[in-house]
């Protein structure tokens, strides 16, 4: 994908992942609380991205996910707005391009009585193999800081992103 990565590029890309959502504690009037751990699972599909070459080395790409969950008679519905910047340390053509990302984004949650927004940042490497002159796999591991707010709890994220990019050049 080098040869298809520089200035005027575009990236387009769908994600899937595996995560452990860690809770932070909870201090209440009774003490101290600890919520259990949730592994997280997107599959086949979690997020799409656009990726916007900068320069050979320097790609902004912004991403969408959207999840619903349903069970038990409850419906809740999440919708993910995120912004990464990736720095590329390769360019070799036709190599493998392995990158460093940092980003921020926000997280809608709503489950039928009003929303609630959370603010996240995040920061990963990962890298980029070649399956064509204008795609390649990426694997990606990531951590990521959920900020607590009045309707939802802080948390940490470890996981990885697998996915598919097509190169518009």
């Amino acid at each position: 994908p080098a040869q298809a990565q520089g200035r005027g590029a575009v990236e387009l890309g769908l994600d899937g992942g595996i995560g452990l959502l860690m809770y932070d504690d909870i201090e209440t009037i009774f003490g101290s609380f600890d919520p259990d751990n949730i592994v997280t699972i997107g599959l086949p599909v979690q997020s799409f991205r656009v990726g916007f070459y900068l320069s050979d080395q320097v790609e902004l790409e912004p991403s969408l996910s959207l999840i619903l969950l349903s069970g038990g008679g409850d419906t809740i519905h999440q919708l993910g707005l995120g912004t990464d910047l990736l720095i590329h340390f390769g360019s070799a053509p036709r190599g493998t391009a392995p990158f460093a990302s940092f980003g921020m984004g926000i997280l809608n949650a709503d489950a039928g009585s009003g929303g609630s927004t959370q603010v996240h940042v995040n920061g990963g490497f990962g890298v980029k193999i070649p399956t064509g002159d204008r795609s390649a796999f990426r694997l990606q591991g990531v951590v990521q800081r959920d900020f607590e707010n009045d309707d939802l709890f802080g948390a940490w994220q470890v996981g990885a992103r697998f996915g598919f990019s097509f190169f518009t050049r």
